[in-house]
């Protein structure tokens, strides 16, 4: 939900928080700590770009299971496949790409509206970093091109000036 705070100022103007940096701090740093101590230990204790990237990608799925918790309604769970899948998966990062062109649209009202004030650099950054974690989501989802069999093929030459062929190989580009 944080997520949402710059395209609020950025549309409207309005400060989601008037408090003084020292209060911020004292509730915020307690906050980023515990979530990244969290994160890390949910990932095997290594912190990764894409570990925060799957964490705050997955937002959509998040609201959907609190609603289906706070409605009482019987959760479903979809057994992952073993095996990769191909397809369009573009449907699963729709509120993403909505996010980063709401994010395009609000920027363009706050600066008409007041110009690249310190407020607007700094939601605008906020804005920016959601967009950038959302980028690996987005890209897992595009579909991927598979290249015919028959089109790959490659020699590899040693230093002591044998030869290794390699044919009939399936690669998907990503």
């Amino acid at each position: 939900m944080n997520a949402l705070f710059p395209i609020v100022f950025l549309l409207t103007g309005a400060q989601p928080f008037k408090i003084t940096t020292m209060e911020l701090a004292a509730v915020f740093l307690p906050y980023i700590f515990v979530v990244l101590y969290i994160l890390r230990a949910s990932s095997g204790n290594t912190l990764t770009f894409k570990a925060l990237a799957f964490s705050m990608s997955g937002f959509n799925i998040h609201l959907q299971a609190l609603i289906e918790v706070l409605s009482g309604k019987k959760a479903t769970f979809t057994i992952t496949s073993k095996r990769a899948l191909s397809g369009n998966f573009m449907h699963l990062v729709s509120p993403h790409i909505f996010y980063a062109f709401l994010f395009l649209a609000a920027l363009a009202i706050a600066l008409a509206r007041e110009g690249l004030s310190p407020a607007v650099a700094n939601n605008m950054a906020w804005a920016l970093i959601n967009c950038a974690v959302f980028t690996p989501f987005i890209i897992a989802a595009l579909p991927k091109k598979q290249i015919s069999e028959k089109q790959v093929g490659a020699t590899i030459r040693h230093e002591s000036g044998h030869k290794t062929q390699i044919t009939n190989l399936s690669i998907t580009q990503s």
